[in-house]
């Protein structure tokens, strides 16, 4: 799998997963609409990130 540049370490599997979770959030946010801002601690990264 190629790597991405701007994140070392990480596949370009492991971006778009990333993304799709942010897009995923944000289109949560839009529909609920909220009263107070969403906690991003809900945000699940990829495993394979290296991430915590």
């Amino acid at each position: 799998m190629p790597r991405g540049p701007a994140r070392p370490g990480w596949t370009v599997t492991d971006l778009v997963r990333h993304l799709g979770g942010v897009h995923r959030h944000l289109a949560h946010v839009l529909r609920e609409r909220p009263p107070t801002p969403p906690d991003p601690a809900g945000l699940v990264l990829p495993e394979s990130c290296g991430c915590s």
